[in-house]
């Protein structure tokens, strides 16, 4: 990985509007980084920041799962770390209130940052609640998109975990030399007591029971009545959704 890696056209987010006065190549130009990713040997990548804004300082990591990034967020195991995403679509499922891993929503959140390819995409799922990019915004995690997630993870399985300061500043703005001191200054997790982060200081009665898929919707039934139609091999049969039902009449 070169010392100030450059992010490839296409895996940047562009946040310039185009507007009548801009010329053609303006249109197109990347937007500012807003986020970026210190790492303790003064390695610099950027991108565009969700979530919260500030800076926080960690221990990179990566988890290659296709499912359950709100668990893995919340995993009170991830203390102290950014996790790095290799799948692409985060968010597609969105947030809600069971997919959590910690009864103590008022402590410190397992995960420091987040680290992902490509921006948050959108929700598509009945359980949803929440965006993800505002439920970490209220869970105070630092989001960076627009990086390439397989050189930073061939890099961590190389040469180990390293420290970094993850930032987001929507202006773009940072103080790159304060940022790279402070990566470079931090202990790292070895030898860290991190049980005061992430214990809760409360006694809690488990009383939930086993998940259950909720009901499916009510049946819709439609009423066809088909006129001389028939099969030598018998009905055909064809795909429908579990909550359609059908009555057919042959006159």
């Amino acid at each position: 990985m070169n010392r100030k890696p450059t992010i490839p056209a296409e895996h940047r987010h562009s946040s310039r509007q185009a507007d009548n006065q801009d010329g053609p190549h303006d249109r197109w130009a990347d937007g500012k980084p807003t986020a970026l990713l210190v790492l303790a040997d003064g390695t610099v990548l950027e991108g565009q920041g969700f979530g919260a804004t500030g800076h926080a300082v960690g221990e990179v990591c990566f988890n290659t799962a296709m499912t359950g990034y709100q668990e893995i967020l919340t995993d009170p195991s991830y203390a102290g770390q950014i996790i790095t995403f290799t799948f692409p679509h985060i968010g597609n499922v969105g947030t809600n209130d069971e997919d959590i891993e910690t009864v103590n929503l008022a402590a410190t959140p397992g995960a420091r940052g987040v680290v992902m390819h490509s921006a948050i995409t959108e929700p598509s799922n009945y359980r949803a609640t929440r965006h993800l990019d505002s439920w970490l915004k209220s869970r105070g995690v630092i989001g960076l998109a627009g990086i390439d997630t397989r050189a930073l993870t061939a890099l961590i399985r190389q040469k180990g975990m390293p420290n970094a300061v993850i930032a987001h500043e929507p202006s773009g703005r940072f103080d790159l030399a304060a940022l790279k001191r402070e990566a470079k200054a931090w202990p790292g997790l070895v030898g860290m007591d991190l049980v005061p982060i992430v214990t809760t200081g409360q006694r809690f009665t488990w009383d939930e029971t086993p998940w259950c898929r909720p009901q499916p919707p009510p049946p819709i039934f439609f009423h066809s009545s088909p006129m001389g139609f028939f099969s030598p091999t018998g009905p055909a049969i064809r795909l429908r959704p579990a909550n359609m039902r059908c009555r057919s009449s042959v006159t």
